[in-house]
């Protein structure tokens, strides 16, 4: 395979992790002789000081010319601008004109890993493999946020709107993740308060009855959110509108009890964006000391999603989990008592990473 990707690195520690997930694509060419072309553009602060725009039409023109996009992180405490021109903003923005209406956050906890995780081991004996896929594009956090009135009379509004072909089309892919995964799904929605949640439960019945072969269930947000602590290892694929996907994704991110883990995938009908979903941390930039293993697992995502190579994406996903089975750890080592852990710097564990990926070629 030769191919094109765009690279867009972003603020803070994104230079930094970044760097490491194409280590592991450049372990990827070797081992199974493809060849990814990177082309390098800019967005968030790095983008607004030489454009003084956060998301530079160079930028958007060509994400909208390819179809994969391996991301960083974008955030800056220091650039003083309005909401709408921010560099979250432009994250914002590019999801919406690529329309980017899939969100992937797959939720591992590795049985090597098990006794560091949050979660009592009975409950994860099993390990845990998760896939989240969130509705990105509309819902309460799209639709209209407004406060009136004034005084003792003032009162505010938020509008959560959804149509058939959102919710259709992004079921309709979930069930297809869900297929070649463990053919289960859970929908978590309120049906029993919001008119949304009972249309997202009109459309996901109809798409059980059309998959016999697909084991489903559904369920409130908030009993979601505790039967993911008490049998995390039951759920295969969950399935929710924008903002529970947001909440039971956070949720589930931490459970692992790693920080900067999770990796995500953006997915429209033409583009794929991955990334780490962590922000830029701009206090520990340049300091060789930030994870990057979510980064380097969303190259993992991009291959897997973007590029439909699964025995490439597996490699990247091993080599971080044996990596982290070794003890190693990117940091400082007197943040952590646990003598079996080694810390070492950012660039070495991409280094340890692409070492493992090429272990069996």
């Amino acid at each position: 395979m030769n191919t094109d990707v765009v690279l867009i690195k972003g603020d803070g520690v994104g230079p930094e992790i970044v760097d490491q997930a194409v280590k592991a694509i450049h372990a990827v060419e070797k081992k199974y002789s493809h060849k990814f072309n990177f082309n390098e553009y800019l967005m968030g602060e790095s983008a607004y000081n030489v454009y003084k725009k956060t998301l530079p039409d160079s930028t958007l023109d060509a994400c909208k010319k390819c179809k994969n996009i391996l991301f960083g992180v974008v955030g800056s405490p220091t650039l003083d601008l309005d909401e709408e021109k921010k560099p979250v903003k432009a994250l914002f923005d590019i999801r919406t004109e690529l329309d980017l209406f899939t969100d992937l956050r797959p939720i591992r906890i590795d049985k090597r890993l098990s006794n560091q995780a949050l979660l009592k081991s009975e409950y994860i004996e099993e390990g845990v493999d998760i896939l989240i896929v969130r509705e990105l594009t509309a819902g309460l956090y799209i639709g209209e946020h407004k406060i009136s009135g004034e005084g003792d009379n003032r009162f505010a509004t938020d509008l959560m709107y959804y149509d058939f072909k959102q919710i259709d089309r992004i079921t309709s892919r979930a069930f297809e993740m869900a297929r070649r995964r463990r053919k289960k799904i859970t929908l978590v929605d309120k049906a029993n308060v919001l008119a949304t949640s009972k249309l997202w439960r009109l459309i996901f019945d109809d798409y059980a009855k059309k998959n016999p072969d697909i084991t489903v269930e559904r369920m409130y947000i908030d009993t979601a959110t505790m039967q993911l602590i008490r049998r995390a290892s039951e759920f295969d694929v969950i399935l929710s509108e924008n903002m529970f996907g947001d909440i039971i994704s956070d949720e589930a991110g931490i459970l692992s009890g790693f920080v900067g883990l999770i990796p995500y995938a953006s997915i429209g009908e033409n583009n794929c964006m991955c990334g780490p979903t962590h922000g830029s941390a701009n206090d520990i930039a340049g300091k060789n000391i930030v994870n990057p293993m979510a980064s380097i697992l969303s190259a993992g995502l991009m291959l897997r999603y973007g590029f439909n190579l699964s025995d490439e994406a597996d490699d990247i996903d091993e080599a971080v989990y044996s990596v982290l089975a070794q003890g190693y750890r990117a940091g400082i080592s007197s943040h952590n008592k646990d003598s079996s852990l080694k810390y070492v710097g950012t660039d070495t564990i991409g280094d340890l990473v692409a070492e493992k990926i090429l272990m069996n070629c």
